[in-house]
């Protein structure tokens, strides 16, 4: 921790992080699990030329090539979730959106299952195909890395974003989120 970080907290501010840190990773609620969840995403930065794009184009061009488009790194909580805030927005209002990305690796090809928490006031690009958000949704990958765009209506939307990987039976797919920094 960097020199003079915990200057401002209180002895119980102090004590609540010590016991936080101590507990992390162990059995119990700061556990972090097995489940192949998505940690490490982009979130698009709220430029001038990501506002008009958006708004000239619509969402899907998020996606498309030929873009010079800024992204910022955001990290899900220890329960998976990436939150709201974490997450930019684009406009105001009930027209409020925001933009978020992961990766996805392939390490051998088939088939494999998203697990959403929730599909409400979302859109998704596999790569720059469109899906239909839902709860679950099988995906089909070839070796290699991919690409999972959400489009968040955050008007609609006040949760955050949880994205979980799962085997489908009887598939050889082996399919990990990218990680990392």
């Amino acid at each position: 921790m960097p020199e003079g970080l915990a200057d401002s907290l209180t002895r119980a501010e102090l004590v609540d992080l010590v016991r936080f840190l101590s507990e992390l990773g162990k059995v119990g609620p700061f556990a972090v699990g097995q489940s192949r969840l998505v940690r490490r995403w982009q979130t698009l930065e709220p430029t001038r030329e990501a506002q008009e794009l958006v708004q000239r184009i619509g969402p899907a061009a998020v996606v498309t090539e030929g873009h010079s488009l800024a992204w910022s790194p955001a990290y899900s909580t220890v329960s998976g979730i990436l939150p709201p805030d974490a997450m930019g927005q684009l406009g105001e209002g009930t027209k409020a959106i925001a933009f978020v990305r992961c990766q996805l690796e392939g390490l051998t090809p088939g088939k494999a299952r998203l697990k959403l928490n929730s599909p409400a006031g979302l859109s998704l690009w596999l790569d720059r195909i469109s899906l239909e958000a839902k709860e679950e949704v099988l995906l089909d990958l070839a070796q290699g890395v991919h690409t999972l765009t959400f489009a968040v209506n955050l008007a609609q939307r006040t949760e955050g974003l949880r994205c979980e990987l799962d085997d489908v039976p009887g598939s050889a797919a082996r399919v990990q989120p990218v990680g990392g920094k």
